[in-house]
């Protein structure tokens, strides 16, 4: 039996997040059309006395950066990286957690409605434009279709770019390079 291992870090320095601390679980989700996702579980402090250790350090602060390296044997491969959104606590009779919930950089695609017009442009064109514009590393298949006009009306830059893919047959997903990648179907 091989030992799993993992490995998290955290902000622009990629500090390790200590070896002492409880991590119980982590979750990693990546599906098709969605945003990378990630959930770490760690136990933490004491309810009686108000003193919570590691939720009182800067270390989890919505915002930072996270990768999460999972393996055997520290043989460990980055399968996550992003942006920590969310850092919250949870209290029972038997312990005491704190929630860590991460999303993919590209959630800042999700975070308000736009309005935009564009003239004789491909699907794919308009997806590098919109997904370069947050400085997030993307590989877009070249869609043959050229739209005389396309209008994006009170949708966010996400559902846009995954519903004129889906349109045309491609799908939205995240590989172990952590970069977008739209293409059809293998």
């Amino acid at each position: 039996n091989d030992l799993v291992t993992f490995r998290i870090t955290t902000g622009d320095d990629n500090q390790e997040v200590s070896g002492t601390i409880n991590i119980h679980s982590i979750i990693i989700s990546k599906e098709v059309n969605k945003v990378p996702s990630a959930t770490i579980r760690i136990l933490d402090g004491d309810p009686s006395s108000a003193d919570f250790k590691i939720s009182d350090t800067e270390q989890f602060i919505p915002g930072q950066k996270i990768q999460i390296a999972l393996g055997y044997l520290s043989n460990d491969t980055v399968l996550f990286k992003g942006m920590i959104v969310n850092h919250s606590n949870r209290i029972n009779n038997q312990s005491s957690e704190i929630i860590i919930e991460c999303k993919h950089e590209v959630i800042k695609t999700t975070v308000s409605p736009q309005n935009r017009h564009f003239n004789n442009i491909r699907d794919s064109d308009v997806a590098e434009q919109i997904i370069g514009g947050y400085s997030i590393e993307c590989s877009i298949a070249d869609t043959a279709i050229e739209n005389k006009d396309l209008v994006q009306y009170n949708t966010t830059d996400w559902d846009f770019i995954v519903s004129r893919m889906d349109r045309l047959g491609f799908i939205t997903l995240f590989y172990k390079d952590h970069k977008i990648t739209v293409a059809r179907p293998d």
